[in-house]
């Protein structure tokens, strides 16, 4: 009874030194963000432990890091190339405070007219205009959508870079090609697209610097659109350069579905499949629920509308997607992460719609790629307010 007594405390008191040692290894990896991935064992135990490399998920700060500093995910890796060279003798240097000394000018949604249509196909890249905008259903919450892979990060090599930038840059020939089938006329001061006008207005509001931050652009050039003289017009052409979702380099490892890495696509394919009341083409995630397909089902069919207006003695014609219609009505589709919403502001959606003659806005929000709520608004005429679509 003696002997048996004291093997039991001996047991005991081994547990509990090995309990001991294990939470000061868990509590160590808690604080420096190690993975606490236990070695496992081969299935011949003589043989020994694997070898593994302990892959870092947790970076000090950041969580609740300000956007006056730079992603902590960041700062160990160079920035995306964004510009082809910088700037060393500018003609013009201008701050954003000099924009506000100068006369504002008037702009209502009754001046912006609708001019055209045209439609990109996705299996020719083929230019069909005038096209047919497709119909918009209304979205349904609860329904889950497949992930892009995401995008690749602009080439550092200069020769490369400028056939990056080249092959970005065709809006004076497509509308060359879209004006020919639809009258309408290219003798305009300004031919640009929609986000270069809207790039330009967050940056004379000064909202790019704090969004540039965190990604550690504040300091680099950036190019932020090219203009350049229309060929055969006097115009000015203008095309937009920045793109924001080719800044982001570090990749999203899901804890639940380590198969399923994606290095920060969007759902644009699967929740356009879905607004336009598509809900058999369908795919499984790692886990086998059911999903709304993306681009692994085929590439879907890009539409756009060009528009005009005159402000401020000057006229422009303007590209603006045109993602669906409904009763008439012009219908801007656009989500964002339930746990991001803040990033969507009220001024550059309203100059988004102002901009692209939109009647109807809906926001879906998801989580995970689970639609969450969607919110569809109308504006109203004259005014500007929205009101909820009825």
């Amino acid at each position: 009874m003696l002997i048996d007594a004291s093997v039991s405390l001996i047991q005991a008191v081994t547990a509990f030194a090995a309990g001991l040692q294990r939470s000061r290894v868990t509590r160590y990896g808690q604080i420096w963000g190690w993975r606490d991935d236990y070695k496992k064992m081969e299935r011949n135990w003589e043989e020994g432990q694997q070898d593994r490399i302990p892959y870092r998920n947790y970076i000090y700060g950041q969580h609740g890091f300000k956007n006056c500093e730079i992603d902590p995910r960041l700062r160990q890796k160079a920035p995306a190339r964004m510009a082809l060279s910088r700037v060393t003798e500018a003609m013009a240097v201008f701050e954003t405070q000099d924009f506000y000394r100068a006369e504002f000018s008037q702009l209502t949604a009754s001046d912006v007219k609708e001019v055209g249509t045209f439609a990109i196909k996705a299996e020719s890249g083929e230019t069909v205009s005038p096209a047919e905008v497709p119909e918009y259903v209304p979205i349904k919450r609860g329904k889950r959508m497949e992930k892009e892979p995401g995008f690749k990060r602009p080439p550092v090599e200069n020769e490369a870079y400028m056939q990056y930038v080249d092959a970005k840059c065709g809006l004076y020939e497509t509308a060359k090609e879209v004006s020919s089938k639809q009258a309408f006329s290219l003798d305009k001061d300004i031919i640009c697209d929609r986000s270069s006008l809207v790039t330009l207005l967050e940056y004379v509001s000064d909202n790019l610097t704090s969004f540039l931050m965190p990604k550690g652009q504040h300091k680099n050039p950036v190019d932020l659109v090219k203009i350049s003289k229309a060929s055969d017009g006097k115009g000015l052409v203008m095309e937009h350069l920045l793109d924001v979702n080719r800044m982001k380099c570090f990749p999203y490892r899901g804890a639940w579905k380590r198969s399923e890495v994606s290095n920060h696509g969007t759902y644009t394919p699967a929740f356009r499949r879905l607004a336009y009341g598509d809900c058999k083409t369908k795919t499984l995630m790692i886990t086998g629920l059911p999903q709304i397909a993306g681009s692994s089902a085929g590439e879907i069919d890009s539409f756009y509308r060009f528009v005009e207006f005159d402000m401020g003695g000057i006229s422009f014609l303007v590209k603006t997607p045109a993602h669906a219609q409904k009763d008439g009505e012009n219908v801007e589709l656009a989500h964002k992460n339930w746990y991001y919403q803040n990033e969507v502001k009220a001024m550059t959606t309203y100059a988004k719609m102002l901009l692209g003659k939109v009647d109807r806005f809906v926001l879906a929000l998801q989580r995970s790629g689970k639609i969450h709520q969607a919110s569809d608004l109308q504006s109203v005429p004259d005014t500007g307010w929205w009101q909820p679509a009825c």
